[in-house]
């Protein structure tokens, strides 16, 4: 796992949770963003734009392929980031197994 951090003021203010993944079939390595969040009384003030850029350089420097994350349809705000960073939506179906009632 990758952990990056924004702080501001001596303060976390953002993190970001990535998953490097090798597929040996297509044999290739791809980020997997498992978690990006930016406390809600610092958004609109470019955090998340900066953590999603620190991790564009990270997939430069280490020949990533692709950079890929889930996010639910109602984070409006998040999607509208996603595609100013260039991220592309793509056609998907989420499946679940659950072992515990949640």
């Amino acid at each position: 796992f990758i952990e990056v951090v924004a702080s501001l003021d001596n303060q976390v203010v953002g993190y970001l949770l990535l998953t490097k993944i090798y597929n040996p079939i297509k044999d290739i390595y791809y980020f997997h963003m498992d978690y990006i969040c930016v406390l809600s009384t610092y958004r609109g003030l470019g955090i998340g734009k900066k953590l999603l850029d620190y991790v564009n350089e990270m997939a430069y420097k280490e020949n990533i392929s692709y950079i890929e994350l889930t996010s639910n349809h109602k984070r409006i705000a998040a999607h509208k980031l996603y595609n100013k960073c260039e991220y592309e939506k793509i056609d998907t179906t989420l499946f679940r197994k659950y072992y515990k009632e949640v």
